[in-house]
């Protein structure tokens, strides 16, 4: 299908005045939210109880599983684009994703099944995205609504799997949760399959343009580099201990809102080499956020406009994590500079109402986050 077939097929009203490709396209991101956050939810649970591995390996392992899975598609997109096209692209990464989860009910293929997932995540988010856009004309103010509606999805498939699968998991078994996850991202790809028609279909072939395209400028390798340095920023924070103690409010839908550090909250600052500028970024438990942009030290003070980060949170016996990946390709000062000092810190506030205050450096006996001196890490173009 061509670029003008998909707008054509985007005049079609549909649900609320928008054509039924989103209906579909939401769908079946919802459901493959879902099955990525239900393994998700039970997989160090799995790893220290089902496989007895140490909560230190445990950890680990998880890590490096989000890590992947958090990086794969700028791949997967690259591949998406030049290789396989969109459409192939979504069945290819969703397939891989329901045979990872579905591989996890064999403890030997804790490995192939965790890699299958986070590669099959590549190829299958980025298209989606693609797609919902080009259901619209350029300039319907529809698309806006489009995409606050497709993310809608995201959190719907978030917030359902953990309660799901978890519940599974716990109550009958993990390989009944793992299961319930697989048999999610079966519903998301019976759901893409069987009304495809309704989704734009791919562009003309991309290789035969691809040879035409100039070779990258020195400012474009530049550019890359820039934007391979910056996408990979996720910050997590642990809490080793008791976490019963702490009061750590459920996560839920995830919202921008201000005053989080009146409660459990997880900082983050970043300014551009030795600059008087910087950002702040607040992650709550709930799964709320928070940004700023300083102009000094708690003056100047705006709130830039930012997608949404990715903020996932997870309580287990031994602790609790918080994770968040900061949008920094949207700060140009940040996104620009050959160094980035950055300052990490936390408020927590324990089960009877008392806030202690944490970070890497405190610059005097007060805290004070704000500071300059409590910007320790230092983050450099190599």
């Amino acid at each position: 299908m061509s670029q003008a077939a998909g707008v054509t097929a985007g005049r079609r009203a549909g649900l609320f005045g928008h054509p039924p490709g989103l209906t579909v396209l939401f769908l079946t991101q919802t459901w493959a939210e879902f099955s990525y956050f239900g393994l998700q939810a039970m997989l160090v649970y799995y790893m220290t109880q089902q496989l007895a591995l140490p909560q230190a390996q445990a950890s680990l392992i998880y890590g490096a599983y989000g890590a992947a899975a958090f990086f794969s598609p700028f791949v997967g997109g690259i591949i998406a684009d030049r290789y396989l096209g969109k459409t192939r692209s979504v069945l290819l990464g969703g397939t891989m994703m329901m045979l990872g989860h579905f591989a996890m009910a064999f403890e030997s293929m804790l490995f192939p099944a965790l890699a299958l997932v986070a590669l099959g995540n590549g190829l299958f988010i980025p298209p989606l995205a693609v797609q919902v856009g080009r259901l619209y004309q350029d300039g319907d103010t529809r698309r806006d609504q489009a995409f606050s509606a497709y993310y809608m999805g995201i959190n719907l498939g978030g917030f359902l799997a953990p309660l799901v699968c978890g519940t599974l998991g716990e109550k009958l078994g993990w390989h009944w949760g793992f299961a319930a996850a697989g048999i999610g991202m079966l519903v998301g790809l019976a759901i893409y399959i069987s009304f495809r028609r309704h989704v734009p279909g791919d562009e003309a072939p991309v290789r035969a343009a691809r040879q035409a395209r100039a070779p990258l400028s020195g400012t474009d390798r530049r550019a890359l580099f820039t934007l391979l340095r910056v996408m990979g920023i996720v910050v997590l924070f642990r809490i080793a201990g008791d976490a019963t103690r702490l009061h750590l409010p459920p996560t839920g839908f995830a919202r921008r809102t201000d005053g989080l550090w009146h409660h459990s909250c997880f900082e983050v600052f970043l300014r551009a080499g030795t600059g008087a500028s910087y950002y702040e970024f607040n992650f709550a438990p709930s799964g709320d956020w928070a940004a700023y942009r300083f102009g000094r030290p708690r003056s100047e003070r705006s709130a830039p406009e930012l997608p949404a980060p990715r903020v996932e949170c997870r309580s287990f016996p031994e602790g609790y994590e918080l994770s968040a990946t900061l949008p920094v390709a949207a700060l140009p000062e940040i996104a620009r500079a050959s160094t980035i000092e950055a300052g990490i810190a936390a408020v927590i506030e324990a089960d009877v109402g008392t806030l202690s205050y944490w970070a890497l450096a405190h610059g005097g006996p007060k805290p004070d986050f704000h500071d300059p001196a409590t910007f320790r890490l230092r983050l450099s173009r190599p």
